[in-house]
């Protein structure tokens, strides 16, 4: 098949490609480039869905008689320094393919608000295009007939002299790509999809699903007792989403590690149940919560080592992966889904957060006992080992602690964060300087809209607190101030005092630790948006410490949203390519 590209804003034809499956736009052609831009207007990652920008001399100069259109569309090329460069935004959304060319997705104007989020219906048709036995995929959003909520439907064209596809599978297919609220709740297999006479598609003629007879699991779940009721009723206030049902997913519909302590601190509240905070990764519905609180049950064993997402016959290597500064592994949820059903991923959690140990106090102590906790389950090598942010010098400390120890680590990932003690923070004023912040600038500002008001004042509380502290150590250093977890964590007074020192504990334990060289290799998971006040070394300081060097990998999103949509399932992506390659590496080498 050939794909050609073109937009009547040009004079010819953008793109050519030729492709044996779902056909790509290509690479674009003599004198005209296909440039992805995302909302804060950088260039687009692999894999991201972004809008589709042309750049070409063929452009057209204007709309005639439109300014307000012409504006809009034609916008200057900030990424040369050519007089009257220009770009033309498309409308279309489109990704990168590893191997350079560009996959249309979706128009832009094909986006709905399902339940709070915006869901690109695009992006659910070209995964489905993928599936084995689908011609031809279309999404739609349409009310329901009983509580009159949006709901997906998908209507799938089988290819002839194929099996049809089987909806369960349809929906298990996409479960292992998006969160719940993407999946749609109704499958419609048609001949064709109905067109006009003017080749347009008939949306009007497109059948209603059977509401009644759908499967319970994609319908909305109600309460069935006072329990889920009132545990309904806090997940809403919480997640600020309506309505929750009693099978929705917690970490689908927004929830996260923050979230999910202050969840549990109101069901303590509420119930006088204390429920480990474990319960969210044996499932995260209200149900199964009301189950553990009617049952008052569900406290097993407390560990460190957490299965997240259980696989079951896996060939690929075990991950471990260290908590943050908040000590839990609820970041790792959507990470551990996007990562795939055949990666096994565990996560290691601070010791004190059950409220009866005390925690840990240094980052050495740490290591040794999250090694103790890992090699119970597999007692020999290869370890593939990471963490995020403060539990980067952690995995650093415990794959020191390992390679010491006779056993091999065929992983040591970092993702996003520097050693303790680095030159990295040191910042140096100069026009590169210069350059960097106006870079990430929008990623800063980015993070802080994304706050609800309340987080937004919680925020910048924490910004005064911990700016003073800093300001007086600088200036007394013989009387120096702790800091509390308010100053380090958005809303900490929020939490319970247990968690509150665990937070605390950890980060002395940072502030003391003095990393020692690594003979083994570091591969940094680097976001796109940095800090703004930094050195900007694209090995954020690994490059000083590991002797084997360092592999980095940018990913989308800045440092707190790489865990979160739609930038976690590019972290996913790249944290599964390299531990792929590292599993194959050491595969062939043994």
């Amino acid at each position: 098949a050939v794909s050609y590209y073109i937009i009547e804003e040009s004079v010819e034809e953008l793109t050519t490609s030729r492709a044996k499956e779902i056909v790509p736009l290509g690479r674009g052609v003599k004198d005209a480039q296909l440039i992805l831009l995302n909302n804060a207007s950088q260039l687009a990652g692999i894999g991201e869905v972004a809008e589709i920008h042309m750049r070409s001399h063929h452009l057209a100069l204007r709309y005639q008689g439109d300014d307000a259109q012409t504006a809009y569309r034609f916008l200057p090329n900030t990424f040369t320094n050519i007089p009257g460069d220009r770009l033309y935004r498309t409308g279309d959304l489109g990704r990168y393919r590893p191997d350079g060319n560009v996959e249309f997705v979706s128009r832009a104007d094909q986006q709905v608000q399902i339940r709070g989020f915006r869901v690109e219906l695009g992006e659910i048709n070209a995964v489905l295009g993928h599936f084995p036995g689908v011609q031809q995929a279309l999404t739609i959003a349409r009310p329901d007939e009983t509580s009159g909520h949006l709901r997906l439907i998908a209507y799938i064209v089988p290819k002839p002299g194929q099996p049809e596809p089987v909806v369960a599978d349809l929906r298990h297919f996409l479960r292992d790509r998006f969160p719940m609220y993407m999946v749609p709740s109704a499958f419609v297999l048609l001949s064709a999809i109905p067109m006009t006479p003017n080749g347009k598609i008939d949306r009007r003629a497109l059948p209603d699903p059977d509401w009644g007879n759908l499967e319970t699991q994609d319908s909305y779940a109600t309460p069935r007792n006072d329990i889920e009721e009132r545990l309904i009723v806090i997940w809403e206030h919480l997640l600020g989403v309506h309505p929750v049902g009693a099978k929705d997913n917690f970490f689908e519909i927004g929830g996260h590690s923050l979230l999910a302590v202050r969840l549990f601190v109101r069901i303590e509240q509420e119930f006088g149940v204390n429920l480990p905070l474990t319960s969210l990764f044996q499932e995260a519905t209200v149900r199964h919560l009301a189950n553990l609180i009617q049952a008052q049950t569900g406290l097993s064993t407390w560990s460190s080592l957490v299965e997240i997402h259980p696989r079951v016959n896996s060939e690929r290597p075990r991950f471990f992966c260290v908590h943050g500064v908040t000590g839990d592994v609820y970041w790792f949820d959507a990470l551990a889904r996007y990562i795939g059903p055949d990666q096994p991923f565990y996560g290691l959690q601070s010791r004190g957060l059950d409220g009866v140990q005390e925690p840990l106090g240094t980052v050495e102590e740490m290591a040794a006992h999250y090694i103790r906790e890992i090699r119970t389950l597999q007692p020999e090598g290869p370890y593939y080992i990471g963490g995020y942010s403060y539990g980067s010098n952690v995995a650093y400390e415990m794959a020191r602690q390992l390679v010491g120890q006779g056993q091999t680590v065929a992983l040591l990932a970092i993702l996003d964060h520097m050693p303790a003690k680095s030159d990295y923070m040191k910042v140096r004023w100069n026009l590169r300087l210069i350059g960097h912040v106006l870079l990430n600038l929008p990623y800063r500002f980015q993070d802080f809209l994304y706050l609800r008001p309340d987080e937004m004042l919680a925020r910048v509380r924490k910004k005064l607190r911990a700016t003073s502290k800093w300001a007086w150590n600088k200036l007394h250093r013989g009387a120096q101030v702790g800091y509390q977890a308010g100053d380090l964590i958005d809303s900490a007074d929020e939490f319970p005092e247990h968690v509150r020192r665990v937070i605390e504990s950890n980060y002395r334990a940072l502030h003391a630790y003095v990393p020692q060289p690594y003979l083994g290799e570091v591969t940094l998971l680097r976001a796109k948006g940095g800090r703004l006040l930094c050195s900007h070394d694209p090995e954020m300081g690994w490059g000083k410490l590991a002797q084997g060097g360092v592999k980095v990998s940018v990913v989308p999103g800045s440092h707190l949203r790489i865990f979160k949509e739609p930038h976690v399932r590019h972290l996913a992506f790249n944290l599964r390519a390299v531990l792929t390659a590292a599993y194959q590496e050491h595969e062939g080498a043994s």
